[in-house]
């Protein structure tokens, strides 16, 4: 029997998750708002293939610890940064999982925007139905991911087959939790046209970034965990 998820509780668990990690290991949210600091920064000069696994390469190391601390329950800072074979993994992977549907929707999305005309395309609308578009394409392989962060040896075709009966589940936590974490850095962009000095500002800013980066990583993460526990319970078919 398929393990149904919970959609508002898997994102109330990753919000709740999410802020303790924000709130123990302040020092993780600096180092990934920082490096996303740099990502931006780098976008001026580097092509967008390259900075893509740039950025993945750059959330790597708290995407990880974010995975095992909610799967795992433990994780250590110097284990992370030890493990550069991990990271590396992780981020080609990461890559993988949300590049290769970007281009391929990109493609089709410029294509009929040439056959239909620009001008009748909303840029809101054509922006977000991408997003969600990417998401639901991605949902299920990306069940690989914190598979890679605690060692297990999931392969793509059993990712997918993992959140098979899940998938609207997962793509509505994912999007709900991205939805919420834009929330915030909304808010400071606005407080920043309100007068906000533009020093902290910028600082807010990436922190709340980085924040958002912890409660989607979360919420993937709870979808991993209670899936993958209910699969291993589930009795073997193979006789005894």
């Amino acid at each position: 029997m398929t393990q149904k998820l919970d959609v508002l509780q898997t994102i109330s668990m990753s919000f709740v998750q999410s802020a303790r990690i924000a709130r123990r290991h302040i020092h993780w949210l600096l180092l990934t708002a920082l490096a996303l600091l740099a990502v931006d920064i780098l976008k001026i000069a580097t092509s967008a293939a390259s900075v893509q696994f740039i950025s993945a390469l750059a959330c790597a190391p708290i995407a990880i610890f974010t995975h095992q601390q909610l799967i795992r329950g433990k994780s250590g800072v110097g284990d992370v940064f030890a493990n550069s074979q991990l990271m590396t993994r992780y981020a080609i992977e990461a890559s993988i999982c949300f590049t290769i549907p970007a281009v391929i929707l990109a493609v089709i999305v410029v294509s009929l925007a040439s056959a239909v005309g620009y001008r009748y395309i909303s840029p809101f609308l054509s922006e977000t139905l991408f997003f969600i578009a990417i998401i639901a394409i991605s949902a299920r392989p990306a069940l690989k991911l914190p598979a890679r962060a605690v060692g297990d040896s999931l392969t793509w075709k059993e990712a997918c087959r993992l959140g098979r009966g899940n998938t609207i589940s997962i793509v509505l936590a994912l999007c709900g939790s991205t939805l919420i974490a834009s929330a915030a850095t909304i808010v400071i962009k606005a407080a920043m046209k309100l007068g906000m000095p533009s020093l902290v500002g910028l600082v807010l800013f990436e922190l709340a970034e980085a924040w958002g980066l912890v409660f989607v990583i979360g919420t993937l993460s709870i979808c991993y965990r209670e899936l993958r526990l209910t699969k291993l319970a589930e009795p073997s078919d193979q006789p005894a």
